[in-house]
């Protein structure tokens, strides 16, 4: 008989090496996994969800797409990447935890650059499972959008390339926000941005700290 026991996020999260956040990514934007619900509308995965995440990460440890395998059957990321080890699993995960997040910046903006969407989104995930939250926000959130600003004053990009990078880096930060877990008790805060103010990035940064540090962030837009 199959084993019907079903696992937390959080366990699922220590068992494959990948973060909460970027479980619930690949879930909304990939339909990686499909996990059940309880009746408290709790996500809860299987054994054979398990076995496809951890898959999963050491295939794009080595530098496959998740664009490109998310919906791969088991059978077919075995192929891809050789069944699994805990071993190997342990070592792609030592390897993203080296990841500079300085040189992790040039590599974004160079997609940016390249029109490259699927590379941008890649790299931030790859970053949000190596790096703590206040390192992904400090380290290499902020230099890279104050940085994609200066190459558009500058004349290095267009505002196509801005664009682009405006459709993958605000739906990733909006997933941040999301990710954790708020009690109903916890205070709230609302953020938003003045009449006039079209740039939303600072109160999304600004929307993910809170969330981190406990607060039920509400974001209300900008031009507000």
């Amino acid at each position: 008989m199959q084993n019907d026991k079903k696992y937390s996020i959080k366990a699922v999260s220590n068992i494959s090496g990948l973060t909460e956040f970027v479980i619930r990514a690949w879930e909304k934007r990939y339909n990686a996994v499909t996990p059940s619900r309880t009746d408290t509308n709790r996500r809860v995965y299987s054994q054979t969800d398990i076995e496809k995440l951890r898959l999963l990460h050491q295939a794009t440890a080595k530098g496959h797409s998740i664009g490109n395998i998310a919906n791969l059957s088991i059978d077919s990321l075995k192929e891809l990447t050789g069944t699994p080890a805990e071993h190997e699993i342990a070592v792609n995960k030592n390897i993203w935890n080296n990841i500079d997040p300085f040189k992790q910046v040039d590599i974004c903006i160079e997609a940016i650059q390249k029109l490259d969407s699927e590379k941008l989104e890649t790299e931030l995930l790859k970053a949000s499972i190596s790096l703590s939250q206040p390192d992904l926000i400090e380290k290499l959130l902020i230099p890279l959008l104050e940085k994609t600003g200066q190459n558009w004053e500058e004349g290095k990009i267009r505002v196509i390339n801005e664009h682009l990078a405006s459709t993958i880096i605000g739906p990733f930060l909006f997933n941040l926000i999301e990710s954790y877990k708020i009690p109903i008790t916890a205070p709230k805060i609302l953020f938003a941005t003045p009449m006039g103010q079209q740039h939303e990035f600072g109160a999304l940064l600004a929307s993910a700290v809170a969330a981190y540090s406990g607060w039920k962030a509400i974001y209300l837009g900008s031009n507000l």
